[in-house]
């Protein structure tokens, strides 16, 4: 017997579940406990995504976003009231992917390959195709009007919605976090 593999786990805000990613897709294992013991399992498949390599969670658990081994493509994923797939295409190889806080928009960063794209999370409609040369990772700030990328020379912040740029800082700076995002956000001309 072989051990499966595990990419990435991720729990849900309310603990009723894990989120499980690895070479044969994406499954929720729901979680209960009571009574000093716990019971995990049986697993229920939500995505045949291969490999999927990245998941990120909406805030408030209802919707996640995946990047497949493939490269190519990422999906989103309602999970309430029940699951529902959003294929993101158009966008390889499609490696590094973000939700915004409220779950609304997705993006997706390349790896060895070039730009971000940003897309309507419930539609999978393209909002934005931001010219990023080289890899880049994304992340959403905590209040949702900053699309941050990060590729091989700066952190790029982009204005959600407009996704018109609105500051770079080299990467010289430290790690980021959600606190000097903020900070950089709070100072920045154009906030």
């Amino acid at each position: 017997n072989r051990c499966p593999v595990l990419e990435q786990c991720v729990d849900e805000p309310d603990g009723r579940g894990l989120l499980v990613t690895g070479p044969r897709g994406i499954h929720r294992w729901p979680v209960a406990g009571g009574g000093g013991s716990v019971r995990i399992g049986p697993p229920a498949p939500l995505s045949s995504i291969a490999d999927c390599t990245q998941a990120v969670l909406s805030r408030d658990g209802r919707r996640l976003i995946a990047s497949g081994g493939d490269g190519v493509r990422a999906i989103v994923i309602d999970l309430e009231p029940g699951p529902r797939q959003v294929e993101i295409q158009d966008h390889g190889p499609a490696q590094y992917v973000a939700l915004s806080p409220s779950g609304r928009w997705a993006a997706a960063g390349t790896h060895n390959g070039n730009g971000v794209k940003v897309w309507d999370a419930s539609t999978g409609t393209i909002e934005a195709d931001l010219p990023v040369q080289g890899s880049a990772k994304v992340l959403f700030s905590p209040d949702e009007r900053w699309l941050l990328v990060a590729d091989y020379g700066s952190y790029h912040f982009y204005e959600v919605g407009s996704w018109r740029p609105a500051r770079d800082v080299p990467l010289d700076e430290p790690r980021l976090t959600s606190a000097l995002i903020s900070s950089i956000c709070r100072n920045c001309s154009r906030c």
